[in-house]
């Protein structure tokens, strides 16, 4: 049909060069451009992928320059413990030298001031290490913060904590030596009275026989020899570990309680020294990060069983591996189970004998006139007071009394605490390293300050000054003893008890930095409860011994000589301090190889997945250079056509002439 009305052909051709050019406009723009995906109608999914993509790769090279600032941080700190190592070594140098008799009392003053002065040069370190202004060698700092359902973190808590009941229950804890006993002497009127803290009635005593003692509730033990092994001051038996476990999971738990508490006893001859043992562990969440000092004690001697470092929980973890799952079906307890239980607690017991008793032995030292023995029991040791004439020749009471329980701090996690509970929260450093959050690597830095170590007092020029006595002194302290006079009263009176417990407020402990200073900050963060008391009548019988005070004797020139002995604190001080140090740098070095491996994780993991967002979003040059040549091509046609279409109406007025 010939028509002049309608172009129809020039309609079409220029429909078709229009979506020609438009093509070529977009090959044009991601030829230019280098992306294939320009604006969203390019691939709307395709964008959608490729900016995730993105934030992925943005994050994993931020992350990777994180983990350079950790190193650098890591790096740091380990190169200031490097320096504390030779600072320790130089005073284990000097403490051997100053151990040598060869030096006189100047030449161990001269060794002892290179040893304060390298000590405090030590402190100086630990506290003044830092980085970006953060310290890192004072431990981890504490924030206090109010415990959220789903908050996930470590908060440090104070509570008294006691050894648990098994252990408890079989000890003699309490030891009173009446006024006037000598041990060469055989003081038949004066009697040691043992007693336990879990009872208030007396339980034995030794001496002579004494029925009016009897008639309170004591139990006559033997009459005093001059044998050590009659003297015991305390025991204390392992062997509650293997009546109280049964199963796998409560050997584990029977364990596990023992993290945290202490026992501790005084010097009986001098009341100022407080010989401690703790119990650490690293088991789960809990760890023990220090213990406040008994009120009044002149000075504590620590010493410390870290149950993880002696393997048992490695052990009990195969049994529980073994028969965990009985045990959560309610099935736990068979035979079999309960005699490789029995097994492993026996060889537990027997090993926290050992332990105790070798720790206790080294952190003694020369001061305490005691001795550990094994006394014919597999699982028990005894601590013995032995007192010779000359060590009670001016006797009074003394009381050595066995302390179970202790303020400790500890950290937790926060799932075991009451939601809504400000905590003073324990906040490691965290090093961002992905780039989804949270993808932290915590880093614990440690305590490495002298009172951390335990060489906050180290002295290696420390002497001790001890007594004797002429015979002439003696036996006049003898006839001014044999001028006793014993009396007795029958005593009725009301005396106080307590009928429930009481609990103490729970504190938290954080530090904080002020000005570079470091502050104590004290938090109460649960209420405490008051005990109640009742009141009793008790009727006892009470011994009064009286001596002439006219033939007191009064020491002459020469009664008394006073020698002055050597007694330096012992090496292994220092030696635990590098181990200490050790085991942090160690702690450092595996934390360095893990953020090394983590960079490498994510430079790999950067270009991994930048290769997959550029085949999202590029242009493959080639292919597009040829959709622009063939768009290129079709544009020229497409005119061509146009300007032949535009000519079909010319044609159809040629009809006309």
């Amino acid at each position: 049909m010939q028509v002049v009305a309608h172009n129809l052909l020039a309609q079409f051709t220029d429909r078709q060069l229009n979506i020609t050019n438009k093509n070529k406009e977009k090959s044009t723009e991601k030829l230019s451009s280098g992306y294939r995906i320009n604006r969203s109608a390019d691939d709307a999914a395709g964008l959608q992928i490729s900016e995730k993509l993105r934030w992925q790769i943005r994050g994993l090279d931020r992350g990777a320059k994180n983990i350079e600032d950790g190193i650098a941080m890591v790096q740091t700190a380990d190169g200031a413990m490097s320096e504390m190592h030779s600072i320790l070594q130089r005073v284990r140098e000097l403490s051997i030298q100053a151990y040598n008799d060869s030096n006189t009392t100047e030449d161990r003053e001269a060794i002892q001031d290179e040893v304060d002065q390298s000590l405090t040069e030590l402190q100086r370190i630990a506290e003044t290490t830092t980085f970006n202004t953060k310290p890192l060698l004072g431990g981890n700092p504490v924030t206090i913060v109010k415990i959220t359902p789903d908050q996930k973190v470590k908060v440090r808590q104070t509570e008294v904590r006691s050894v648990p009941d098994w252990l408890y229950n079989n000890m003699d804890h309490e030891l009173t030596v009446h006024a006037g006993y000598t041990q060469g002497g055989q003081e038949k009127e004066n009697m040691l009275v043992t007693k336990s803290d879990k009872d208030p009635t007396p339980d034995k005593y030794y001496g002579a026989r004494n029925p009016s003692l009897e008639a309170l509730g004591y139990r006559h033990e033997k009459e005093w020899t001059d044998t050590i092994a009659d003297n015991p001051s305390a025991r204390i038996d392992f062997s509650g570990l293997i009546s109280a476990s049964t199963t796998a999971v409560d050997l584990y738990n029977n364990i596990f309680d023992l993290i945290g508490s202490k026992i501790s006893f005084g010097c009986g001859t001098c009341s100022s020294i407080l010989n401690s043992i703790t119990f650490g562990g690293n088991e789960s969440a809990l760890e023990i990060v220090g213990f406040d000092k008994t009120p009044g004690v002149m000075e504590e001697v620590y010493g410390n069983v870290n149950l993880s470092d002696l393997g048992y929980f490695d052990a009990i973890k195969e049994l529980l591996n073994k028969y965990g799952e009985d045990y959560d079906k309610g099935q736990g307890g068979s035979a079999a189970e309960q005699a490789e239980v029995k097994a492993l607690a026996e060889k537990i017991a027997g090993g926290l004998r050992d332990a105790v008793a070798n720790t206790w032995q080294q952190t003694m030292g020369g001061h305490f006139d005691r001795v550990m023995k094994q006394n014919g029991n597999d699982y028990a040791l005894y601590v013995y007071d032995y007192r010779d004439a000359d060590a009670l020749i001016h006797s009074e009471d003394a009381d050595t009394a066995i302390k179970t329980s202790a303020t400790i701090t500890y950290l937790v996690d926060s799932d075991m605490v009451q939601k809504g509970q400000t905590m003073a929260v324990v906040s490691p450093v965290m090093i961002e390293c992905g780039a989804l959050s949270p993808n932290a690597i915590p880093i614990d830095f440690p305590n490495v300050t002298l009172s951390a170590l335990g060489i906050s007092d180290y002295k290696i020029n420390r002497y001790q000054e001890i007594q004797t006595y002429s015979d002439s002194y003696k036996q006049k302290w003898q006839e001014y003893y044999d001028t006793k006079q014993v009396s007795t009263t029958t005593v009725t009176e009301t005396e106080r008890y307590i009928k429930k417990p009481g609990k103490a407020p729970v504190y938290a402990t954080y530090k904080t930095y002020v000005n570079g200073e470091e502050k104590q900050n004290t938090v109460q963060v649960q209420p405490g409860e008051a005990a109640e008391y009742g009141t009793r009548t008790v009727t006892s019988t009470r011994i009064k011994i009286t001596y002439d005070e006219s033939k007191r004797p009064v020491a002459q020139a020469g009664d008394i000589q006073k020698h002055s002995i050597y007694d330096p604190d012992p090496v292994e001080m220092i030696d635990g301090a590098i181990a200490k140090v050790s085991a942090a740098r160690s702690r450092m070095g595996a934390i360095q190889n893990r953020l090394e491996h983590a960079y490498k994780m994510n430079t790999n993991t950067s270009e991994n997945t930048g290769s997959a967002e550029s085949r999202l979003r590029d242009t493959d040059m080639a292919d597009e250079m040829v959709n622009y040549a063939k768009h290129n091509i079709l544009q020229q046609a497409g005119q061509n056509m146009l300007a032949q279409a535009n000519q079909q109406p010319q044609q159809v007025l040629s009809l006309l002439r």
